[in-house]
């Protein structure tokens, strides 16, 4: 039996005819439309769900369920969305438009939970039945796998680490809570400790990294210029591994997970990121594994599937 996963995102919605294996027969994406309407991105998710039904000589009947991964606060269980910073859904139950829509049964979950899920079904964390992952992107996401099933909570809503308050005495926060774990560890906060070093060493290797162009700045900036020997890209990068090492023994020590699986646009460092996170990781810590994602940008699709089946 057939199902299909769909990925919810700020620039593109991804989505996946996922088999029983949760293997991905097909692929497509279309603009997310994150500015317009609710109802009008309402109806290109389920014009995209007609399309990909259509291109692949499917029926309704064909499809077990749809899947769904979406930013923001969702609660798996009543299919709210609330509080998506990027895209004008708030406040809508899109697992109940989605469903009515389409006439297929549908699930739906925050896509930092989405990835965690798919990382364990045929993942980095498909050897292990505990689980943590942690999406380094815009902000911080994740989600919490106990016993190979998606942790959510009570309200649907649990694994938003990158609300932890890591800093208590920050000044007010235009979003979200004082002193956060993404305000210091997302790659958001790397590109902002980035720009600032540039601005105060405009002579270093780290700005002509960047052509002393603050647009040009990314999350791969400060780790390029350490690379070169550059000690204020070397104490960029170490303060931003500083900061996220406190979000990673924090939650190690309250999961005690098996393994921890960095994904999003900073895990692309690879192994260099490992290697800096584990100076931080002293012998207290050692019953926990940090692992890179291994399913990019087809986690979210395959968790989304996962839902029916491994929802907690």
């Amino acid at each position: 039996m057939l199902s299909i996963g769909i990925d919810i995102g700020g620039t593109n919605v991804k989505i996946g005819v996922v088999n029983e294996n949760y293997k991905i027969i097909y692929k497509n994406s279309v603009k997310t439309l994150a500015d317009r309407e609710p109802q009008v991105i309402i109806k290109n998710i389920t014009d995209l769900i007609s399309d990909t039904l259509q291109k692949n000589n499917l029926k309704k009947a064909d499809i077990d369920h749809i899947g769904i991964g979406c930013p923001g606060n969702v609660d798996s269980n009543t299919g709210m969305v609330t509080e998506v910073a990027n895209i004008n859904i708030s406040d809508w139950n899109l697992k109940k438009e989605i469903q009515e829509a389409s006439g297929i049964e549908t699930y739906i979950a925050n896509d930092g939970s989405c990835a965690a899920l798919g990382e364990a079904c045929t993942g980095s964390t498909a050897d292990v039945s505990h689980s943590v992952m942690l999406t380094l992107g815009t902000g911080i996401g994740g989600g919490i796998i106990i016993d190979k099933k998606l942790y959510v909570g009570k309200t649907g809503k649990a694994g938003e680490f990158g609300q932890m308050t890591i800093k208590w005495d920050d000044p007010p926060a235009r979003y979200g809570r004082i002193g956060s774990f993404e305000s210091y560890a997302s790659g958001t906060a790397l590109i902002k400790q980035t720009r600032e070093a540039i601005k105060q060493n405009p002579g270093s290797i780290l700005a002509k990294t960047a052509d002393n162009d603050m647009a040009r700045v990314n999350g791969q900036t400060a780790f390029q210029a350490m690379q070169m020997n550059c000690p204020i890209g070397k104490k960029v990068v170490d303060t931003y591994i500083f900061y996220l090492s406190i979000g990673i023994k924090n939650i190690i020590m309250a999961l005690r997970s098996e393994v921890i699986t960095l994904g999003g646009g900073i895990s692309k460092q690879g192994e260099i990121l490992i290697k800096l996170l584990s100076r931080h990781m002293t012998e207290s810590y050692d019953d926990t594994q940090i692992r890179l994602a291994e399913l990019s940008n087809d986690a979210g699709i395959i968790g989304a599937v996962a839902l029916k089946s491994k929802l907690e």
